[in-house]
């Protein structure tokens, strides 16, 4: 038996990869058979997509909003604000082009079968549902396959397979592959496994002289062009390759194919942005930022939110992966210690650093190809050491399956929340398949005013409403233009941005008639990302403000010190006394 199960490990594990992927799919094929106007994509999926729908309908790619309303929010109920207006009136998607690169193939074979089955070619209808369902679910056992060859380039082939069906079970990679197939990551992750495999294979043959390396200088560019922070896969090869040339003449000869081949994959974007935008280069549309100078690497790595760690806790044996590797390839670790940093560095310094609606950290995902390399490297240690450690260690790793796939059903249930953890949560609803009052535990729902109502005193002995004033001023302030009249850094007033505002205005205006507009803006040194406006209306006969208020929601604070500017917007520069302002904060405390 035991011999039997050595031989066929790698099948038997294949197998049940199979098995576990086309069940986890397999509702998905059965919604899209009966649903008559089939859901192919929303959010930021959709805005990756939609260049392929809007090419075979229109021919062109100048999107309008009016067409993006009619596929997103008509079409389906989402919003539809994937465009950015720019400065000569045309509409540019602020999602790269680049994904839709490896979803052509599958897009326009449907739209073949479309056209001569006489069905509807509008690039939304169900073959093109099932083509890209088909062709996610062919991506992932590609990204598998080059996974398993790139690893057996340094493992036997026991540690290869284990570390496959770790990937799989052990980490969140198959709940983001089945959860958000219509996103990069299992596209991106396929992609970086064959870029490894062919760039160690042209290592492993003594010679870069060959298709290998070609081979993986292509794939850097495509990845690139699907999400260009992977440009720093470049440090691998630029830091693994440094002593491998005799010169550095021909190291920087070959290195330079590398962006080279990422300004060729790039170049269809920047004739789009020439072409529908006016510019050669646009560096970022989103409302978010990448601040490098203020990463968020306690969050990003721990925290109940999104945590790597605490939700993919196999990566832990990155320590003792990488201590294992510093003592056998120097060269590898260095390369590959930098890349993952540089990766991560910039991945929790976007402003967004959560990534909105995932299970853990998605982003990591398609990082995983390097991950699991430093983590087989540990493994190669485990046979070396004492009954005890081995136990500990084997445990350890039965006990991230057991935890990574439990807390996927609950993520699938909804037990587990894409976008709102919290610690309470966490442990409120852990090892649990059915849980009460189990929402009154997630962040705060920014869109509804009404949510201190469902905290009433008692209930949550952990949960407090904490109400306190952060601004009353008497003012006296003269405005004859559009003017900011206070200002105050919130978290220095606040304990979190899990707060509502009330806002109470007093000014008297020489012209009742005349209309007044209050902003108040949430903003950083870098740019402002929400904003909240009130028509101030003013009572005839004296002029004065009526007793109106202006209650709304903290948006989540990026950065230590954002403030809060208060504005009035004078237009028609008539005389406004702006005499009085109060803000009272209802703040949600969590013990």
């Amino acid at each position: 038996m035991r011999l039997f199960f050595n031989r066929f490990y790698t099948k038997i594990a294949a197998g049940i990869i199979l098995f576990a992927t086309l069940f986890a799919f397999s509702g998905n094929f059965k919604t899209i058979y009966q649903e008559k106007n089939p859901f192919i994509a929303a959010y930021d999926a959709y805005g990756y997509y939609m260049y392929l729908p809007h090419l075979v309908q229109k021919g062109h790619l100048n999107i309008s909003q009016e067409w993006l309303i009619e596929t997103q929010e008509k079409r389906y109920g989402f919003p539809a604000y994937q465009l950015h207006k720019r400065e000569n009136g045309n509409n540019i998607n602020i999602y790269h082009i680049g994904l839709s690169f490896v979803q052509a193939p599958a897009f326009f074979t449907a739209h073949l079968y479309t056209k001569f089955s006489g069905g509807k070619a509008d690039g939304l209808s169900k073959p093109y549902a099932f083509a890209m369902l088909i062709n996610a679910i062919l991506f992932i056992f590609l990204g598998l396959l080059f996974q398993y060859k790139f690893l057996r380039l340094f493992f036997e082939k026991k540690i290869a397979t284990s570390l496959i069906l770790l990937t799989f079970f052990g980490t969140n990679y198959a709940i983001t592959s089945y959860a958000s197939y219509m996103m990069q990551h299992l596209y991106l992750f396929a992609l970086i496994a064959i870029f490894c495999y062919h760039f160690f294979k042209a290592i492993q043959t003594k010679t870069v002289h060959n298709k290998h390396f070609i081979y993986s200088v292509l794939i850097f560019g495509l990845c690139t062009v699907i999400r260009p922070t992977h440009v720093l896969l470049f440090i691998l090869p630029v830091i693994y390759l440094w002593n491998y040339f005799p010169n550095r003449k021909s190291y920087f000869k070959f290195i330079v194919l590398f962006p080279i081949s990422s300004f060729l994959w790039n170049l269809p974007q920047f004739i789009y942005w020439k072409t529908i935008g006016g510019t050669w280069l646009l560096t970022n549309l989103h409302t978010e930022e990448i601040i490098l100078f203020d990463p968020h690497f306690t969050d990003f790595l721990f925290s109940y939110r999104k945590g790597w760690f605490l939700y993919t806790p196999l990566m832990l044996l990155l320590f003792p992966g990488f201590f294992v590797l510093f003592k056998k390839n120097r060269r590898l670790f260095f390369s590959l210690i930098t890349c993952l940093f540089a990766f991560i560095w910039v991945f929790c310094s976007w402003e967004c650093w959560h990534y909105a609606s995932s299970f853990g950290s998605r982003v990591m995902v398609d990082l995983y190809p390097l991950c699991l390399l430093v983590i087989g490297f540990s493994f190669t240690e485990i046979t070396l050491k004492k009954f005890f450690i081995k136990a500990g260690v084997y445990f350890f790793i039965f006990f991230t399956i057991v935890l990574n796939c439990f807390q996927s059903t609950q993520f699938m249930r909804g037990i587990i929340s894409s976008t709102s953890m919290t610690k309470q949560h966490y442990w409120n609803t852990f090892g649990k398949l059915n849980t009460d009052k189990s929402n009154a535990y997630l962040l705060i729902n920014r869109s509804d005013l009404n949510w201190p109502a469902y905290y009433p005193k008692g209930l949550f002995p952990d949960l407090v409403l904490k109400n306190q004033s952060i601004l009353n001023r008497n003012l006296n302030l003269k405005i004859s233009k559009n003017q900011q009249f206070a200002s105050i850094c919130l978290l220095d007033y606040i304990e979190n941005d899990e707060t509502q505002l009330e806002v109470k205005l007093q000014l008297k205006a020489s012209d009742s008639l005349l209309s007044v507009i209050g902003i108040f803006e949430v903003e950083s040194k870098y740019n402002t990302y929400n904003w909240n406006i009130i028509e101030l209306a003013l009572n005839k006969q004296t002029h004065l403000l009526r007793k109106e208020k202006l209650i709304f929601n903290l948006p989540e604070i990026r950065h230590r010190n954002d403030s809060l500017k208060m504005y009035l917007s004078n237009p028609n520069l008539v005389e406004i006394d702006l005499k009085f302002i109060s803000i009272k904060a209802t703040t949600l405390i969590r013990k």
